[in-house]
């Protein structure tokens, strides 16, 4: 303990945790971080006494005097004498069996003693005594799981958990089926939706007491839908599932788990949830038809937690400016339907802040035509944060701030969806009036601007307190004479809102139930200043810096308009273009030669974010067109593509050579295991009516056969066969700018275990003696996709095709479909029995309007051309771990994951023996 700490509980307990820290120091640091906040009076007493019992468990083992110390600052902290004198003498009769019993008391029996509920404890007893006639092996896992939902105040769900338990090892279970369920039943209890986990738990119980084989037909059930059932539903589910079992075990436990197509219809009209999944696709397709940009649809669960619930009620969406995020499944209302058109609706909701540019907020235009108002002065702009961040620290009251920037808006973008979409308009005001719904969510909406708020967006009457009712009259008329008058963009609410605020300062001023109070919206909506990005942020990024570098040869542009003209032009850029967009905002015009003079710099910044033209010339490379697939048309766009065929420039073999002595034992390992796949030079093919002599085995069953009197077989010769490999295999390696991460602590970058690959691989395919071609990929745009030539198949493979292996370096963005495309062009002609594109990378593509499903539908689509074309495609990805957009890219049995190069002798050889195995 730090003696300068001058909290009292710190120097009461001073002397005895110094002597429970020449004992251990651990236990010493784990006992005290509970007492801190501890009253005096509570500690005191008796600190001596259990300081002296945690010592005595010290010698007892050092693991469970450190449980018993953490345990028993825990209960000094938060239980009373009567739970303190529970907890110990439990542990010390857990200590009288032994160690390890005692280490698992120690430790869960703080949250059950703890909790406030006594019933709990009772049954903690009661369920543990059952438990330890199976053995203390069945404790560990299952306690770990109910400290959890104690831990998570799911009371409820801790008292079914322990009825689950007394219902399982009450049973006569052999010695391997308890080991199962004691592993089995808490994980899977664990992983229930905790809205559903109380009637799930129960409806296991259930099972378990009728018969506990058919656990896993129930949670297989579970896994297949059931889990989707409210509690009423999956009771009557169940109800059905015993009357079938009675009749027929075996039709029961098929019911149960879903395998009949009974079962499944009966659920699917019990049930009322509907997974985000299953309405994904429609929505992300409604997305891009309403807003012309591959909007994604995302689960609540994948934001951090303080972004996805804050306050009571967690939110029902989210938007960042690139994906909207809804509830992982929907059982708000009561059918499907209507769950489902929740979904749609709250889709449509956060829709239009990003059809109308809410997330395309620049705070250097929002001084513009203020209206006279002296704008707060932002700080310097700094990359880590987003524009609406920036506009809100120059408020004393960033909270306020947003709430009037909230406010004008959803206004404004409520506006402009009536006067477009005015069905959609109608709906919307109707769900954000409905108190039913609004109270179904939990969601309380409130506020002193929320009558503005209503009145704004959903189109009502006015109506507020007296004294607010001129402001707020003049608010919404100022943003509507604003929006009438064309100024209809986001930057007019950060005006307004920077109008306004000194009025709405004054009333936050006062205090009490007249001062002002928060917004709360319907549906948990709000603006997220750290997620206030617009929907290009790779151009907002570069658009930025643009500007940034412009600035500093005194020549001024706003970033929205450099990023909405790369958005316009797809990423292109020319010295000429910011000229003109340098003329169009200054009366003076800016000489052409100010600008071309940094025109260089400019030109390598946005090489440098993988955007604009390369650096090497396009005189030697030969040019070839493609098409794409344009997945939202449903239609290729003819001649889409320009693919550059390059040369790489050459280098020294030291990488190569490197590696060989790296991994010298992986080398030789590889070796091995692709001379195995060597073929005999000569095969002999038996029993031939006609060949190159005769097979005296089969002689001899001709002799046996005339003996006997049977009819011989005439099949009496060999051939010998000459059996050589047909392979021609291409390495299509991605060199973007991302294979410059690190994978490791070492620094090591997914190139180097790229390149690494390559080269283990071309020691293998040598010893096997296939054909092989290398090539990397990168490039940017549509018209500048690079597809570089680092060894042809009829190459000898010598120094020089060594020494751009070892050049090998990180390029720009990644057109995947295209590079596919091109490679199979070229293996297309090539005469080979096998023809396969191996493709090694870190990821997913990305390029510039290459983004998202977009990319992947058409990298998917340039794959199947592939294997119409009779060329295996196989990929071996490094580092990345989202296997379902993986199996969507590739299929789900043609692409592997490795992390580093340790990983690559057994994955290599399985994927490349069993494709050239013939």
């Amino acid at each position: 303990m730090d003696p300068a700490i001058p909290h009292p509980v710190a120097r009461t307990a001073r002397r005895p945790l110094d002597d429970l820290a020449i004992a251990d120091p651990q236990a010493a640091e784990r006992m005290g971080r509970h007492l801190v906040d501890a009253e005096p009076e509570m500690v005191a007493g008796p600190l001596v006494r259990v300081v002296d019992e945690v010592i005595d468990a010290l010698a007892v083992e050092v693991s469970f005097g450190r449980h018993l110390a953490e345990g028993m600052g825990r209960m000094l902290a938060k239980g009373t004498p009567a739970d303190l004198d529970r907890y110990r003498s439990l542990v010390n009769a857990a200590a009288d069996r032994g160690p390890t019993l005692a280490c698992i008391f120690a430790r869960h029996l703080v949250p059950v003693l703890t909790c406030g509920d006594s019933r709990l404890a009772e049954r903690f007893e009661a369920a543990t005594r059952i438990m330890l006639q199976k053995g203390t092996y069945t404790l560990k896992a299952p306690l770990e799981t109910l400290s959890a939902f104690i831990e998570n105040q799911e009371l409820a769900c801790a008292h079914a958990f322990l009825e689950l338990l007394v219902t399982t090892y009450t049973l006569t279970l052999s010695y391997n089926r308890t080991v199962y369920l004691t592993h089995t039943l808490p994980r899977a209890v664990g992983e229930f939706a905790s809205s559903r986990r109380l009637a799930q738990i129960r409806g296991l119980a259930r099972i378990i007491r009728m018969d506990e084989r058919l656990a896993d037909n129930y949670l297989q059930g579970l896994e297949s839908g059931l889990r989707l059932l409210s509690g009423g539903a999956l009771n009557h589910f169940l109800d059905q599932a015993v009357r079938r079992y009675h009749k027929d075990p075996d039709l029961g436990a098929r019911f149960l788990s879903l395998e009949s197509r009974q079962a499944i219809d009966i659920c699917r009209d019990l049930q009322v949830a509907v997974p985000l999944p299953s309405v994904r696709s429609r929505l992300e397709r409604y997305l891009q038809a309403r807003t012309g940009l591959a909007v994604a649809v995302r689960p609540l669960s994948t934001l951090p937690s303080k972004q996805a619930a804050t306050g009571a009620a967690p939110p029902l969406v989210r938007c960042d400016g690139q994906a909207i995020y809804l509830p992982d499944e929907m059982d708000l209302m009561d059918n499907r339907a209507d769950n489902a058109a929740l979904y749609r609706l709250l889709a449509s909701l956060e829709a239009g802040a990003i059809e109308f540019g809410t997330y395309d907020l620049d705070v250097d235009r929002v001084p513009d035509d203020a209206a006279g108002a002296a704008p707060p002065e932002p700080p310097a702009a700094r990359n880590a944060e987003s524009d609406l961040n920036r506009f809100l620290h120059g408020f004393e009251d960033p909270g306020l701030a947003l709430d009037l920037f909230t406010l004008f808006e959803h206004g404004r973008v409520a506006l402009k969806v009536r006067r477009r979409y005015p069905g959609l308009a109608g709906r919307l005001t109707e769900a954000l009036a409905d108190g039913l719904l609004q109270a179904r969510t939990g969601h309380r909406a409130a506020g002193t601007g929320f009558p503005l708020y209503r009145h704004l967006v959903m189109d009502e009457s006015l109506e507020a307190e007296p004294a607010l009712t001129p402001l707020f009259m003049d608010m919404a008329a100022r943003l509507d004479q604003a929006i009438s008058r064309g100024n209809d963009t986001v930057e007019t609410s950060a005006r307004l809102t920077i109008r306004f605020y000194p009025a709405l300062a004054e009333l936050a001023a006062g205090s009490g139930e007249s001062g002002y109070q928060p917004l709360h919206l319907p549906f948990g909506r709000r603006l997220e200043p750290a997620s206030f990005a617009p929907f290009h942020a790779a151009y907002h990024r570069l658009a930025a810096d643009i500007q940034t570098h412009l600035a500093q040869r005194h020549i001024q542009v706003y970033r929205s308009d450099v990023r909405r003209l790369l958005i316009r032009q797809n990423g292109q850029l020319s010295a000429a273009d910011v000229s003109q967009l340098i003329g169009s905002r200054w009366t003076q015009p800016v000489p052409c030669s100010a600008v071309e003079g940094c025109w260089p710099e400019l030109e390598s910044l946005m090489c440098g974010h993988g955007i604009g033209q390369p650096d090497a010339g396009e005189d030697d490379a030969d040019a070839f067109r493609y098409r794409e697939w344009d997945g939202c048309l449903g239609d290729y766009l003819a001649d889409r593509v320009r693919v550059l065929e390059r040369d790489l420039p050459g280098g020294d073999t030291t990488f190569y050579r490197q590696t060989l002595r790296e991994f010298r034992g992986l080398v030789g390992r590889i070796r091995y295991a692709f001379e195995m796949l060597r073929p005999e030079e000569i095969t002999i093919l038996r029993q031939w009516r006609e060949g190159d002599a005769f097979d005296y085995r089969a002689l001899l069953d001709y002799a046996l056969d005339r003996k006997a009197g049977l009819m011989p077989s005439d099949r009496l010769f060999v051939k010998r066969m000459k059996r050589v490999r047909d392979v021609a295999a291409l390495l299509l390696v991605d060199l973007s700018r991302s294979t410059a991460g690190t994978i490791d602590d070492r620094g090591t970058r997914v190139l180097d275990v790229e390149k690494q690959a390559i080269v283990l691989l071309c020691e293998a395919l040598q010893v096997v003696g296939d054909r092989f071609a290398i090539a990397g990929f990168s490039g940017t745009g549509p018209l500048g996709v690079d597809y570089y030539r680092i060894k042809d198949l009829q190459a000898p493979f010598d120094d020089a095709v060594k020494g751009r292996i070892s050049a090998m370096a990180p390029q720009r963005s990644t057109r995947m479909g295209a590079a596919i495309r091109h490679a199979t062009a070229l293996l297309a002609p090539v005469q080979a029995r096998v023809r396969l594109v191996l493709i090694l990378s870190d990821g997913f593509p990305n390029d510039v309007a290459y983004k998202g499903a977009y990319a992947v539908e058409d990298t998917r689509r340039a794959v199947m051309e592939a294997r119409s074309a009779a060329t295996h495609v196989k990929a071996i990805t490094i580092g990345a771990n989202e296997n379902e957009r993986l199996d969507r890219l590739y299929g789900s049995t043609h692409h592997t994951r490795i992390g580093n190069v340790h990983d690559l002798p057994d994955r290599l050889v399985r994927v490349y023996s069993a494709l050239t195995r013939h």
